[in-house]
């Protein structure tokens, strides 16, 4: 099973589209695809990003603040 198919931002795009009060986190700020979860922050006001494994360190790599 692909689980980026099913996980992806474009599918989390799709499924805040079709549920718009649907409220969704997302885990480690969406890592592989961090940029395309901040982009739709602004577009839905019920998207959250988790950061725990990030900010902790977990991935070695703090995402880029200006995002």
């Amino acid at each position: 099973m692909d689980t980026h198919a099913l996980c992806s931002a474009a599918a989390t795009r799709r499924a805040l589209q079709r549920h718009p009060r649907l409220k969704l986190v997302v885990p480690h700020l969406g890592a592989d695809e961090i940029p395309a979860y901040f982009e739709m922050m602004d577009e839905f006001p019920n998207l959250f990003l988790d950061t725990t494994m990030v900010v902790g360190g977990y991935f070695g790599e703090a995402p880029d603040p200006a995002l």
